[in-house]
């Protein structure tokens, strides 16, 4: 876990989180809007998938947070990544440093890489503006298929919330803040170094 991220950042970005629960439905749903945000998701998910992770990097905010919290049941005004237990908590430059390790030899254990694929659905999105500009709000169910080749691999399965806070940079999207809520996050995990 990074904890690169200024605490007053981190606390923002919670804070927003906090300000639409994923239990309570989307505030004045936009057909448009979700249209753009589901193109953005696929696009994700095929870089990932594809390993282009330097094309994926550039998705991303300066300010950027990707963060999966431990206890999936977690949630509203007392959220808070820098006082709760996370399985990731990574900004931008430590994204960066994930993206060299897995290119690098010395990620042993992503040799031979985990192969994946990912499926988004029930994606929600709604603008939100705020203090920095225009936003977009984003809610998705993610499934990822990540196979292991080898006489020690085998296939898992990865099934999360996830939701993004994607802001405006000119006509491009740039995710802000990643919140990947895994069903199982207090449970037993396999490596997880390819979930970005």
């Amino acid at each position: 876990m990074s904890m690169r991220a200024p605490a007053d950042t981190i606390a923002a970005l919670a804070g927003r989180r906090a300000e639409h629960r994923p239990d309570e439905p989307a505030p004045d749903p936009d057909p448009e809007l979700r249209r753009r945000a589901e193109r953005f998701l696929a696009a994700e998910a095929r870089m990932l998938d594809e390993r282009r992770f330097e094309d994926w990097l550039d998705l991303w905010h300066p300010r950027g947070l990707l963060w999966a919290p431990l206890d999936p049941t977690c949630g509203g005004d007392s959220e808070d990544p820098a006082t709760h237990q996370c399985l990731l908590l990574d900004d931008r430059a430590r994204l960066g440093e994930r993206v060299r390790r897995l290119r690098s030899r010395s990620a042993w254990s992503q040799i031979p890489p985990t192969r994946t694929l990912r499926h988004l659905g029930n994606v929600e999105a709604w603008a939100d503006a705020d203090i920095d500009g225009d936003a977009v709000e984003v809610r998705s169910v993610l499934t990822l298929h990540a196979h292991r080749p080898g006489p020690s691999g085998g296939t898992d399965l990865v099934a999360a919330r996830q939701e993004h806070r994607l802001v405006r940079d000119g006509e491009r999207l740039l995710i802000e803040l990643k919140v990947v809520d895994l069903l199982d996050a207090d449970g037993p995990h396999p490596n997880l170094s390819y979930l970005l």
